[in-house]
């Protein structure tokens, strides 16, 4: 490589979608993997600032008026379920997670934890909403699964999980309502996904081959998403 093409490169400004760490330039996370390495059990933190603008939408249009039961079978550190009792105090709140050392962190919210595999438990009462943002090679079983056992589901996915021929026939019959988020989330505060994600949440009407809608959320403020847990 030339001397000046080396020096173009070096002295090349960080783009919006890297940031510094140790004076080394950071490269934005893959739409596909997020990095050349996947955690185990795809555990990535789904940011809180993305859960609140899904729920303040749909308690304002009245969609989710008082949940009784909220699980989440993918629990992680539990801040979907975290940010769910702020919304909704008053009810009941349910985790599964695969992964153990996840639960001291999940009975400070709930002590309702079962620490097993989602999809293989066979003890999943019926709750009113399963929230969640599941493992995206995992996520068609998980709705799935949901679906068997909950008046509403509700997933974090990329938007382009509703672009998949090998979920068109799923798709057509149980068509979600999508929230879209107008901003990127980061799930490992390195940069953001380079992919639009966006809520899906099938309720009764979206098991009959109703048409689902497409709704924007609000765009979150740059301080706030920067507070990933808060």
């Amino acid at each position: 490589m030339a001397a000046a093409t080396r020096r173009r490169i070096q002295n090349e400004p960080l783009r919006k979608s890297q940031i510094r760490a140790g004076g080394k330039k950071l490269t934005p996370m893959s739409a596909t993997n997020r990095g050349s390495t996947r955690r185990d059990n795809d555990a990535y933190a789904t940011p809180a600032w993305a859960v609140r603008r899904f729920l303040e939408e749909m308690k304002q249009g009245k969609s989710l008026a008082r949940p009784e039961s909220i699980r989440d079978p993918g629990a992680g550190s539990g801040i979907l379920l975290q940010v769910a009792r702020d919304f909704f105090p008053d009810s009941k709140l349910s985790a599964i997670e695969i992964r153990p050392e996840c639960q001291e962190d999940l009975n400070r919210i709930t002590q309702d934890v079962t620490i097993t595999d989602y999809l293989t438990a066979s003890d999943c009462p019926f709750v009113d909403l399963t929230l969640m943002n599941p493992p995206y090679s995992l996520a068609m079983q998980f709705v799935q699964k949901a679906l068997s056992h909950s008046t509403w589901v509700i997933a974090l996915l990329r938007l382009n999980w509703l672009a998949a021929e090998k979920r068109y026939a799923f798709l057509r019959q149980n068509t979600p309502d999508v929230y879209i988020l107008p901003n990127r989330p980061s799930f490992t505060m390195l940069g953001t996904d380079m992919t639009e994600y966006a809520w899906m949440a099938w309720g009764a009407h979206s098991r009959n081959g109703v048409a689902g809608k497409i709704k924007l959320l609000e765009v979150t403020p740059l301080g706030e998403r920067r507070c990933a847990t808060k």
